[in-house]
């Protein structure tokens, strides 16, 4: 367990809500020696991910994990109230409600030595909206982060309604089972509609690029996917740039001096920003900006690029050659 979750948080340092709430649910139950035991095989194992990284470029591992973190601009929903309500609403308020009478569950419960499982999915849950509340950057696919504690709490409260409703007459319980069963089916309709590609245009751009770029052409685009679901990887064919993530290494740029942004727009207007972008981009045969690179580069890059691309409807291709 203490592995996973060190696994888990070389992935995505917000995966320490976890661990803290694995201290909880054991801790409360007065196991501490499996607590030391678990934290300890986590310090273990996350050791072993980061410290060989750490050896190798201290700097940049430095810079990544702590420094950018703690100076990067707010970035995408700004507001905690409508942080609040993508997390519970949107297109899930059945399942919301239902994790809502699961916490209850737990309230009742918490005390108890054997309500270990209880405690762990709640207090992962808690903890990961109180990040993401408190985050300077969120948007709305970070929910995906609070499915697994949203699914166990849901079953929770569900299992409340259905236990009062088997007390209760033949047609209440119907009644009740069906109200359940529409509000665990709630976010059907949103996900169905978010599985389909086609509506974001994402299989549509995967398909220009594939059939407008060469093979052994140069591609860079602002977002990975872009790439990805045309077949192509960051880097390939070799000695291609590498642009694996074009808004971090833009916004670490950006931080290199003491100036300080209200927002990642303005501090992509900064001109540092740039600086390691333009001369990977002048190594490009084909660029895709699609919103994004219009969003990240500067006034003066957006002129550098008109004067050396030209727009093939979602592909910019190099003049350099003409």
């Amino acid at each position: 367990a203490g592995g996973l979750l060190a696994t888990a948080c070389a992935i995505k340092l917000t995966a320490g809500v976890w661990v803290l709430a694995a201290v909880w649910a054991r801790g409360a139950a007065g196991e501490w020696r499996r607590v030391v035991r678990v934290v300890g095989a986590a310090v273990g194992m996350g050791l072993l991910w980061v410290v060989p990284f750490f050896a190798l470029a201290p700097g940049p591992m430095f810079d990544g994990l702590l420094r950018f973190q703690l100076l990067r601009p707010p970035d995408g929903e700004l507001e905690r109230w409508r942080r609040l309500l993508s997390m519970l609403g949107e297109g899930h308020v059945g399942v919301s409600v239902l994790s809502g009478l699961g916490l209850l569950v737990v309230l009742m419960r918490a005390r108890r030595k054997e309500a270990v499982a209880e405690r762990l999915f709640a207090g992962a849950w808690v903890l990961t909206c109180v990040t993401f509340l408190a985050s300077k950057s969120y948007w709305g696919q970070y929910n995906a982060s609070l499915a697994p504690a949203t699914a166990v709490l849901a079953g929770l409260g569900a299992s409340l309604l259905l236990g009062w409703a088997d007390t209760r007459s033949r047609a209440v319980a119907a009644l009740v089972t069906g109200v359940v069963g529409i509000a665990a089916l709630s976010p059907l309709p949103a996900s169905l509609r978010g599985a389909n590609q086609k509506d974001r245009g994402l299989l549509a751009l995967g398909s220009s690029i594939r059939a407008g770029v060469p093979a052994d052409s140069a591609l860079c685009v602002f977002e990975p996917s872009w790439g990805i679901v045309a077949g192509r990887l960051p880097g390939i064919p070799k000695g291609t740039p590498v642009l694996v993530d074009p808004y971090g290494l833009m916004l670490h740029d950006a931080l290199g001096g003491t100036e300080r942004f209200a927002s990642a727009a303005t501090a992509f207007e900064e001109e540092r920003s740039q600086r390691t972008m333009l001369p990977l981009l002048a190594r490009c045969d084909v660029l895709v900006l699609n919103g994004r690179g219009e969003w990240q580069l500067s006034t003066a890059s957006e002129r550098w690029i008109h004067e050396h691309f030209s727009q093939d409807g979602p592909l910019w291709r190099s003049t350099s050659s003409d």
